[in-house]
């Protein structure tokens, strides 16, 4: 190996070690984290006073008309249900009121002294 190319190579060695040392401090620059901004104080009061309006209007456009229109359909599936149940029920029962009506009038007619 010649001269010049032991001081080429020593050139090209101290450029790569000099690039390693500027490449090591900059990702040692970039692992650090910016700094933290600082804690914003925030009132309870304020912050409700802040949601408060947003959760009123949710409240009353989305979840008041569909509150009211689940009350509206269990109070109409009720009353069907409760008229399919009486007309099954008076299905059964009126032929039994009816032969009691009957027994009824047929014994009044014997005008039987009270027990």
């Amino acid at each position: 190996m010649t001269a010049a190319n032991r001081e080429l190579i020593q050139a090209q060695t101290e450029t790569i070690q000099h690039l390693k040392a500027s490449l090591k401090a900059f990702s040692e620059s970039r692992r650090t984290p910016p700094p933290a901004e600082p804690a914003v104080k925030v009132m309870f009061q304020d912050l409700r006073a802040a949601v408060d309006e947003v959760v009123q209007g949710i409240l009353s456009r989305e979840v008041v008309p569909a509150v009211t229109q689940l009350s509206e359909e269990c109070r109409s599936e009720n009353q069907r249900i409760h008229r399919e149940v009486f007309e099954t029920i008076w299905d059964r029962v009126d032929p039994a009121l009816k032969l009691t009506d009957a027994v009824n009038h047929w014994v009044s007619k014997f005008d039987l002294p009270a027990s």
